[in-house]
């Protein structure tokens, strides 16, 4: 809990000409803001990503942090990346997300998840719950691929590939972070409603 009504208090009044009512209102802002940060850290997170041959990307991996920002000119994959994560969670493959076109070669989206166990604790009990406990046998962290020759997303735990069974993509899509992409040719009127 922040609060900055203190002994530096006085330092905010004379200093930046704030008031104690705008101190107390900054309090409550940086409070709110703190326990939406720690409502973050009971969830899975996305640890890596892995694309290939998605469009201009050959190869290309990027580990992340709790908060990522994608900056670089135009015409340099940014795009291209975030279109290959949304084509991991509901594409299907179309020709033209084929690197350059080319047939032969294989799309691949790999994503390692960390601090599973704290999605699977949220999840409500039922089916889906049971197969994840059982799949993860207490691991932590997971990796979900994905490729352009079946279009099926295949979980590996320490290694071992454990299958994609009939109805496993709606269990997968309760248990893993949900993603909203929203493109660059959405008004920002549009996108008010998420």
């Amino acid at each position: 809990q922040i609060n900055l009504l203190n002994e530096k208090s006085s330092l905010l009044i004379t200093q930046y000409g704030l008031n104690t009512r705008c101190i107390e209102k900054l309090n409550s802002n940086l409070n709110k803001e703190l326990i939406k940060l720690k409502q973050i850290e009971k969830y899975m997170k996305i640890e890596k990503i892995c694309v290939e041959h998605f469009r201009s990307l050959d190869k290309v991996e990027i580990i992340l942090s709790n908060l990522n920002t994608f900056v670089g000119p135009n015409n340099h994959g940014k795009t291209n990346f975030l279109e290959a994560i949304n084509w991991f969670y509901s594409g299907k493959t179309k020709l033209e997300d084929k690197q350059n076109y080319k047939t032969d070669l294989e799309i691949k989206v790999e994503i390692t998840y960390s601090d599973a166990q704290k999605s699977l604790n949220l999840m409500e009990d039922g089916k889906s719950k049971t197969t994840f406990k059982n799949m993860l046998d207490g691991e932590d962290t997971f990796v979900v691929k994905k490729t352009s020759s079946d279009d099926k997303r295949v979980v590996f735990v320490k290694g071992e590939g454990k299958g994609n069974p009939a109805g496993f993509d709606s269990a997968l899509n309760q248990f893993l972070p949900k993603l909203e992409y929203v493109t660059t040719k959405i008004k920002l009127a549009d996108v008010s409603k998420f």
